[in-house]
Order: C-alpha cells, then sequence, then structure tokens
C-alpha cells in the first residue's frame, strides 16, 4: 500500500532547498575535513525519526547540509525570535519546542509527517551540551517513536564542540575536523501499553545505540553503551 502524503506547497518546497543548498554550502567551505558516515544506510521511502546528540548551534544546519533526505526540525522556540535565523527556521519548516516541550499542535504536526512517511529530526537532549558528553535525555524522541511506529535513527556528531564562530567566519577552510555519523535504523523495543515505564525504557535504548556510535569521550551519562555491530 502506498504511503499518503499531505499536500505541499511548492512554494515550502523551493524555500526548503534554498536554504538546504546554502547549509550545504557553507559546510564545505568551513568544514573541508568533514567526514559523513553511513548516510546511504539511512531508508528513503517510509518515516524517520533522526536522533541526534547536541554540542553547538551549527548542528541543525550540519544536519540540514549532509542529512539524505529532506527534513523537519523540532528546534528551541527561542531560536524563531532570532533575526535571521528565526527566518531561516520559518523557511525550512521547523517546528518550535519550549522549554517544557512541544505544544500539542507541534506534536500532532510531528506525527503527522512520520505516518506520511517523512523525515524528522529531534535532539533529545533539549540543549547542547556544554561538556560535549550526552546529557540525561527527555522521552519525546521516544514517545514520537511509539505512537508513529517510525524507524529511528540514530546521528552521532563529533567536533562542532570546538565551533568558534567569530573565528570561524574569519577563517574559511580551516574548520574543526567534524564527524557525522548514521546509525542503524531501528524500533524501540515492543511495549503492550506506553506508559513511564515504557517511555524510559525506549529512551534508554535510543539514547544507548546513539552513545555506541559516539568515542567514549562523548557518551556522558550513557557511558555504558555497548559495542556497535559491525
Amino acid at each position: 500500500m502506498a504511503i499518503q502524503r499531505p499536500p505541499e506547497s511548492r512554494f515550502a518546497a523551493l524555500t526548503y532547498a534554498i536554504v538546504a543548498y546554502g547549509a550545504r554550502l557553507a559546510a564545505y567551505v568551513y568544514f573541508p575535513r568533514m567526514r559523513v558516515l553511513n548516510a546511504n544506510g539511512v531508508p528513503r521511502r517510509e518515516g524517520v525519526l533522526f536522533v541526534s546528540n547536541h554540542l553547538n548551534y551549527a548542528d541543525p544546519w550540519l544536519l540540514l547540509a549532509v542529512a539524505p533526505r529532506r527534513s523537519t526540525f523540532l528546534a528551541m522556540h527561542k531560536l524563531f525570535t532570532w533575526p535571521v535565523v528565526g527566518m531561516l527556521a520559518r523557511m525550512i519548516g521547523a517546528l518550535p519546542v519550549r522549554d517544557d516541550g512541544p505544544a500539542l499542535e507541534v506534536t500532532r504536526a510531528t506525527l503527522q509527517a512520520l505516518r506520511a512517511g517523512r523525515a524528522v529530526v529531534v535532539f533529545p537532549e533539549g540543549e547542547r551540551s556544554r561538556v560535549a558528553g550526552l546529557l540525561p535525555a527527555s522521552s519525546g524522541a521516544a514517545l514520537l517513536a511509539y505512537r508513529s511506529g517510525c524507524l529511528v535513527v540514530p546521528v552521532a556528531i563529533t567536533g562542532t564542540e570546538r565551533v568558534s564562530w567569530l573565528g570561524i567566519l574569519a577563517r574559511p577552510l580551516f574548520g574543526p575536523q567534524v564527524t557525522v555519523r548514521f546509525g542503524e535504523p531501528f524500533r524501540p523495543p515492543p511495549a503492550e501499553r506506553l506508559n513511564a515505564a515504557t517511555l524510559k525504557a525506549g529512551t534508554d535504548e535510543i539514547m544507548r545505540r546513539l552513545a555506541a556510535l559516539l568515542p567514549p569521550a562523548y557518551r556522558g551519562v550513557y557511558g555504558e553503551a555497548p559495542a556497535q555491530d559491525g
């Protein structure tokens, strides 16, 4: 049975393509040593939840540049109030998330996108890690995965913690070595009912798989990550 995707304006598709192209160009200018690993393993025709660690405000734009699929980003609400950044976030169709979690309409829009076979990017730590290691994650990603039935793809970013905005803008071609590694798609453990215990187990599974893609120094509170297969 073919997936029925909701209609989308040509204007929205065009603005996303323009911003994504600019992000891609900037990424390769400022991070010429960047490595993108295993992107070919990302499913192309079903709903996918990209779950990434978060080291720098550059991370969403980096994923916009290198993700193998057009994606809907869940972004901090305050970004939409920033000059230029807020405009760009709207141009790519990002959805705002407040400190206490996404509003009901944002959750519904996100689930609709996933059920329609689209890709969504979330940062479950909710904020940048100032120590590079993973912080305790919220259960939002697990909730979206369970309710939509979509695949989860962990994404591990390293190197962006060394990005200095003034330095990087003044010295293109000399940015730090950055690596973006896409993990194996999976679904959280089966559950008979969706409750706090289920969401915790799902969150732990998602974050352990993400941690397994990272060097030990980046694993933080999920430092007991299992070895990554393959």
